[in-house]
């Protein structure tokens, strides 16, 4: 109880500005953007258990997936059309 008295006292005191109001479509897009990092623990755990690969194996598996999403972030996909055809 403390912490929140704490947090809210200095957010009064220094006139924090407020939040948008809640909206499930802006958490529609966020969970479609994190999608890919949301997937990847998923892709490691099912790979070392499944036995496609060993734990070594999924740290670089995933050092390159890091990599590539964060290349891939911000991708025009619909300019990407003759790449995958």
């Amino acid at each position: 109880m403390g912490l929140i008295l704490v947090a809210l006292t200095r957010r009064h005191r220094r006139a924090y500005p407020r939040r948008a109001p809640f909206n499930v479509s802006t958490i529609g897009r966020r969970f479609r953007s994190a999608s890919w990092g949301l997937m990847e623990p998923l892709i490691i755990l099912g790979g070392i258990f499944s036995g496609v690969f060993t734990p070594s194996e999924s740290a670089v598996d995933a050092d390159y997936s890091d990599t590539d999403v964060a290349a891939l972030r911000g991708t025009a996909w619909d300019r990407c059309g003759a790449f995958w055809h």
